[in-house]
């Protein structure tokens, strides 16, 4: 059994999703009340693009250890990925009632606010995310920026931009992802 999960996390580093899937399915079948087998079987269908069978993994494994913040962060993912944005708010705020102080709960329920136009709850959010990442990753800023250029907060949006810069690894990330937001900002000075 446990050399199943091994294999099958693997199989997931090697990305080889296909793979992970075969080695956790087998494991499931073997200890299907097993909490972790179906959060790790979600993974491998989520890395796959399976999305709903990884939410029915997550689903499974949220029934059998409720406290399990990663399968409801991780079916939120899914849910982001079919654009269910308000059933990925439900989950990333579940997660974060579960783990309060982690940073990716708060910015990927940031993500899917924003595409709910909820801007002023999206940007809290991401600030909550930089709080808890101790000064946020280019992302979080990003998300930021956007959120306040979407509610006509130039001056805070140009600031959020500025330190995405900042914190990006290459040149023209921030820009992308505003482009991805709808949003055009100055060039930084």
């Amino acid at each position: 059994m446990e050399a199943l999960i091994g294999r099958g996390v693997l199989h997931r580093d090697a990305n080889q999703p296909a793979l992970a899937v075969v080695d956790f399915s087998k494991a499931a079948r073997l200890r299907p009340n097993d909490a972790r087998v179906h959060l790790q079987l979600g993974n491998a269908h989520l890395d796959s693009g399976g999305l709903a069978q990884a939410i029915e993994h997550y689903t499974l494994a949220i029934a059998l250890d409720s406290n399990n913040a990663l399968a409801r962060h991780n079916r939120g993912n899914a849910y982001y990925r079919q654009k269910k944005y308000h059933l990925a708010v439900r989950d990333y705020s579940a997660a974060i009632a579960l783990q309060p102080g982690a940073a990716s709960h708060f910015y990927q329920r940031g993500m899917a606010q924003f595409w709910l136009e909820r801007h002023k709850k999206a940007a809290e959010d991401a600030e909550k995310a930089i709080r808890g990442q101790n000064g946020g990753g280019w992302e979080h800023y990003a998300l930021l920026a956007a959120s306040q250029a979407k509610q006509g907060n130039q001056a805070a949006a140009l600031s959020a931009a500025e330190s995405a810069r900042k914190t990006a690894q290459k040149p023209g990330m921030v820009e992308r992802r505003m482009k991805l937001f709808g949003i055009k900002l100055p060039e930084s000075k």
